[in-house]
């Protein structure tokens, strides 16, 4: 029997430590490009909650007659009971789009894993013109063209990325 509770307890703790697929691939990922990744998520958000904020300070209250509502208005009462007077004091103004979605004011210049990533992306930007560089020297002229064409590919991806790290500007309309 107690050989039986241990085999018992160690499926269990192999279950609990086994990963998904995806989280595997996540964990193959960069760090920097996670953080791209996940402030891209957050981004698509962001614009909306602000504006939201500010619309709902314009109005005094809300009627939520579904049932499903209950929650939210037992919160906004335990709000009111339970927090700060300083909670209902009025928002600052709006802020600007680029303000916002400021990614290097807000992350990369903390971020000391996008701040590697930024400079790995350089260096690779810089192969990447090396190349380019070289294929346009090259004798052999379809090894040369295709060489020019795939390192201006990464050329502009890598510039692309870079600029991940700076702005995070989220378009609802763009998302497809």
């Amino acid at each position: 029997k107690n050989k039986k509770n241990k085999k018992n307890k160690k499926n269990k703790k192999n279950k609990k430590n086994k990963k998904s697929p995806l989280a595997l691939l996540f964990q193959l990922l960069p760090v920097w490009l996670t953080h791209l990744l996940s402030n891209r998520f957050l981004d698509s958000d962001l614009a909306f909650l602000h504006y939201q904020e500010q619309e709902r300070q314009s109005r005094p209250g809300y009627f939520m007659p579904a049932q499903a509502d209950r929650c939210i208005a037992a919160l906004q009462m335990w709000l009111a009971k339970h927090t700060s007077p300083d909670v209902g004091k009025p928002l600052p103004p709006a802020l600007p789009r680029k303000v916002m979605f400021d990614r290097w004011a807000q992350h990369t210049s903390h971020c000391r894993h996008c701040q590697e990533g930024l400079k790995s992306l350089g260096r690779y930007r810089k192969g990447g013109y090396a190349v380019l560089v070289l294929s346009v020297l090259r004798i052999h002229r379809t090894t040369a063209r295709v060489s020019a064409l795939l390192s201006l590919a990464v050329i502009r991806l890598i510039h692309k990325i870079e600029g991940a790290f700076r702005d995070g500007e989220f378009k609802h309309y763009e998302n497809h």
